[in-house]
């Protein structure tokens, strides 16, 4: 460890005539000698008077882990929990669940899979040999196929006439055989295309890209490798009192960035962890009916990965940097004579801290995507009546 020197500067206060701060800047950190290549702790802090006269320093609320109206606090979980997940998937495979499925349902996924390889073939040597019928019974589509004869026209043909006991020219009606599709009601075909998207959704798809997932841990490279994600997120805090038109606005942008060298260290545990085999909370999850309609609205399988995705792995130099910029602005519209801005100030806020922050549980509406939306209403439509 090279040596490290700490530091702290100041630049301020600057007051106005009043008496109030209008200006505050606090920097601390470790200074050290070349190459610069050990993480350290580093924080600054500036505090500003953007009009009016207030004092830049009279804050109800600080940056985290400060506490913040509830709005903000938002912001900043969102913040750290997306700069999280991006960077354990830089860091390492999407393939955390499937050894968690397999182990939670190991018989009733084994089965899955055996009975769509198996309709999916079924179904491909029917339409081969243009038998589109029975293929659609395979796939469980609401389809058939009825051969019924119409008349097209007429002919005439000379046949022997038994009453008039001689051959004589007689028009024949000419029929010919036509095939009718039916695909049922639309509360079948509904109830068809639903069950067929949630086998796509939720078996097909997620099994096949854990299936190829799980070929890229076995041959992936071991190699050191520095890792980097950010994220950001911002949240707005109105407070209005009626009738005098005061109004409080509180703003907070918040930017996390998780950086980390990481080393596979011990191999086994490393696959295990990948293949999600080491995290008990990961199988009950895994073995709960309909567990995925939680993650539509929360991050709980995010929180639940967290205790032992990262298994396996030897990670040095890791650090989060987080970035706050906070503003407060006080605003009065009535009376006439009183009327106009009456304060804003802003205050922000960089730190670095050693080490990765791990996520917090949130439910957060905007995680509900196109996709899910599908899914659910898919569901929904499984639960339809026949009639």
């Amino acid at each position: 460890m090279l040596p490290l020197t700490y530091y702290s500067r100041t630049d301020g206060p600057f007051k106005n005539g009043s008496g109030n701060t209008v200006f505050l800047r606090t920097i601390e950190g470790f200074r050290q000698p070349p190459p610069y290549n050990v993480v350290t702790y580093y924080r600054t802090d500036v505090y500003k008077t953007l009009a009016g006269d207030v004092d830049a320093l009279s804050w109800s609320f600080g940056p985290p882990p400060a506490s913040m109206p509830p709005v903000l606090e938002e912001a900043y979980t969102t913040a750290k929990n997306r700069a999280y997940e991006k960077w354990v998937g830089k860091a390492k495979s999407d393939a955390a669940s499937f050894g968690a499925t397999l182990t939670a349902e190991r018989r009733d996924t084994w089965a899955m899979f055996v009975t769509a390889v198996t309709r999916a073939l079924s179904a491909a040597k029917a339409v081969k040999a243009m038998q589109f019928g029975r293929a659609a019974s395979i796939l469980g589509i609401p389809y058939k196929e009825t051969t019924k004869r119409k008349r097209v026209g007429y002919r005439t043909e000379i046949r022997y006439d038994k009453r008039m006991r001689r051959t004589r020219p007689t028009r024949v009606p000419v029929y010919q055989k036509k095939t009718y599709m039916q695909f049922g009601s639309r509360r079948e075909m509904l109830k068809s295309i639903a069950g067929g998207w949630l086998l796509w959704s939720y078996g097909v798809k997620p099994l096949a890209q854990d299936c190829y997932a799980a070929m890229e841990i076995l041959t992936a490279q071991t190699e050191q490798s520095r890792v980097q994600a950010s994220a950001k997120a911002e949240g707005v805090f109105y407070q209005v009192k009626d009738p005098d038109g005061t109004e409080m606005k509180w703003s907070g942008r918040f930017g996390i960035v998780c950086r980390g060298t990481i080393e596979i260290e011990n191999h086994d545990l490393y696959l295990m962890a990948q293949l999600g085999l080491t995290n008990p909370a990961q199988w009950l999850l895994e073995g709960i009916p309909f567990s995925f309609v939680v993650d539509w609205f929360s991050n709980l399988s995010t929180v639940v990965n967290s205790m032992s995705e990262l298994g396996g792995l030897k990670i040095t130099d890791a650090s989060t940097s987080e970035r706050f910029e906070l503003g407060d602005r006080y605003y009065i519209a009535w009376p006439p004579q009183a009327a106009g801005l009456k304060y804003e100030k802003s205050r922000f806020t960089q730190r670095r801290i050693l080490g990765l922050i791990g996520p917090d549980l949130q439910f957060a509406w905007e995680r509900f995507s196109w996709q899910r939306g599908a899914n659910a209403i898919s569901l929904l439509v499984g639960f339809l009546p026949r009639r």
